[in-house]
């Protein structure tokens, strides 16, 4: 019997979002739906009423695109603060979401007569909205904080982004009013994702750096590493070097990594096949302020936001919620608080060059996700393999890319890191813990030697970005499995790390 009516309420929650004069709100009076000629008038009755004030603008887009219609009297109430009920029906239908078949769905305090049944049930379905416990509290009020949650949710957005929609109305426990929802709602709609998202501006920020503006925001899909290698396409040997990645505050801006651009050139992108648009190539260097050693085969490259160069990382959509402070919102022409910022972008795949004094040059790689990191700005790059940095001798970084204003640095005599401890993560890893919190990221592309009693050999190389303190977790090579209750001496390959005493563990 609830799946019958689970998918019911899918076929229901589906066709209300392609019906033509969709009632964007409602009451328990009214059940939710306008009379049909206060529908049809509803755009009159809304352009009409002087006392929307700043809602008016909103209020009428939605009206002509036939998704708001208001109470029975064609009223809009904006001053009144929106229910849980009105909110969820309006988050359904305006921005377009449909119910998965085959999941149910029990709300005890909503019953299948009410007028927001359909749209409860869908909103907590698919996680947009919440329920306590099976009471979805269909009368409760809903704060700015929880609605920008909701509306981040509906649309796979960050929260800093639909926050700065609210055009500097959001305070985090405020009630949210009809007005504030039919406000943000016209903007979010916005950020509606399309696969038939068309490119309507690109330009070329930096040397390894473009950006994309769209129609409208592309599918997850879309954005994802092989589809945007497969959808833009360079001419002159130029390619995309990472995945596109959305703008924070932006409705349908993308940050692209390319590979280095070559001066005065023109470059033809050729979009899905379909479009064809045309970018100057850029001349501009990455700005970085110096380069020093991290270890006896690694350095970095400081990059300081205070002198208006930030890692994209910053800007973009899909990290902001995990960035905290150092998150923040670029405008149209990359300006915050009307200071210029140089973006860069993914360093994936990029190197350098670093020369020792009076010897050979040497290519360094870039060591994947240590751009930015601990809130800095510092990415590293490796020797060759088996190369280290001699002590005493002085060191110049170069590259076609960027540039330093402090280039050298003189190597040191550097200490490895201590490992105090090893532990079982589950038969495939295991978590290295050091004496200290480095605070920062140089377990990247490290390994561990595993011996078992048993005469068994096995390696563990760190698994990027799972580092928490001064703990790593390090996963086995090969489909390796460790063997319960065999016990495994563990040593690191080469000399990046020491450990005070022989470090052990049994395998569970």
């Amino acid at each position: 019997m609830m799946k019958k009516t689970h998918r019911k309420i899918a076929l229901l929650a589906a066709a209300a979002v392609v019906g033509a004069n969709v009632v964007m709100s409602g009451s328990a009076a009214a059940g939710g739906n306008a009379p049909a000629e206060a529908v049809k008038k509803s755009g009159e009755v809304a352009t009409a009423k002087s006392d929307y004030g700043t809602y008016r603008e909103a209020i009428v887009q939605l009206v002509n695109q036939g998704v708001l219609a208001g109470y029975s009297d064609g009223i809009m109430k904006p001053h009144q603060h929106v229910k849980r009920a009105e909110l969820a029906k309006m988050v359904v239908l305006g921005l377009q979401l449909k119910s998965k078949e085959n999941s149910d769905v029990q709300l005890e305090d909503v019953k299948q007569k009410d007028w927001y049944y359909n749209y409860a049930a869908t909103a907590v379905q698919l996680g947009v909205m919440t329920s306590d416990e099976g009471r979805f509290k269909p009368n409760g009020r809903v704060t700015h904080a929880e609605f920008a949650e909701i509306i981040a949710k509906s649309l796979q957005r960050d929260v800093l982004s639909v926050r700065s929609w609210m055009k500097g109305t959001y305070s985090a426990d405020q009630n949210a009013t009809r007005g504030d929802a039919i406000e943000l709602l016209a903007n979010a709609r916005k950020s509606i994702r399309s696969e038939a998202a068309k490119i309507t501006k690109i330009r070329s920020l930096n040397k390894i750096t473009m950006e994309a503006t769209f129609d409208q925001p592309l599918t997850l899909e879309n954005e994802s590493l092989e589809a945007g290698m497969s959808h833009f396409v360079f001419d002159h040997g130029l390619k995309l070097v990472n995945q596109p990645r959305l703008k924070t505050g932006s409705f349908a801006t993308y940050i692209l990594p390319t590979t280095t651009q070559t001066p005065d050139t023109t470059y033809t992108l050729t979009y899905r096949g379909s479009q064809s648009l045309k970018a100057e190539a850029s001349g501009e260097l990455i700005r970085t302020n110096e380069a020093r050693q991290v270890d006896k085969d690694s350095f970095e490259l400081e990059i300081l936001k205070s002198e208006g160069v930030t890692d994209y990382g910053y800007i973009i959509s899909a990290y902001a919620g995990g960035r905290g402070s150092n998150a923040f919102i670029l405008d149209e022409n990359n300006m915050f608080n009307g200071q210029p910022f140089q973006v860069v972008s993914s360093l994936r795949s990029r190197s350098v060059t670093i020369t020792p004094k009076g010897g050979e040059a040497m290519v360094a790689n870039y060591l994947p996700f240590t751009q930015s990191t601990d809130g800095k700005q510092e990415p590293k790059f490796r020797l060759p393999n088996g190369a280290q940095l001699k002590p005493g001798v002085t060191y110049t970084v170069t590259s076609d890319w960027l540039t330093l204003k402090n280039a050298t640095f003189v190597a040191q005599e550097t200490a490895p890191v201590q490992i105090a401890s090893t532990a079982q993560v589950d038969a495939a890893s295991l978590n290295v813990t050091l004496s200290q919190d480095p605070g920062d990221e140089i377990f990247v592309q490290r390994e561990v030697k595993l011996t078992g009693a048993d005469g068994s050999e096995a390696k563990a190389q760190y698994t990027v970005q799972s580092r928490k303190g001064a703990t790593g977790t390090f996963a086995l090579q090969n489909d390796v499995k460790l063997t319960p209750g065999v016990t495994y001496t563990v040593e690191p390959i080469g000399d990046w790390a020491v450990a005070s005493e022989t470090l052990t563990l049994t395998a569970k």
